[in-house]
């Protein structure tokens, strides 16, 4: 079994409506940097149970049916 890639979908934008997304993203990526001095929303849907990540020392998904979505907002200002 060769494992390539994370089922789901991230997405970061900033208070102005810039950012980036991922889809179906490789599962070698394993940290964001974000730049400083803005506000980021993140919005996920997750389509795999054992995806997730930890914000703050807040843990979100990692438990998660299939498809289950949210966003968090990262204050960098």
């Amino acid at each position: 079994f060769d494992f390539c890639c994370w089922d789901g979908d991230v997405e970061f934008t900033t208070e102005a409506g810039d950012g980036a997304s991922a889809s179906s993203f490789s599962s070698e990526k394993k940290y964001v940097t974000l730049e400083e001095g803005h506000l980021w929303t993140m919005r996920y849907t997750f389509f795999e149970p054992d995806i997730g990540f930890i914000f703050n020392g807040v843990e979100y998904g990692g438990n998660n049916a299939e498809g289950d979505s949210g966003s968090i907002t990262i204050d960098l200002r």
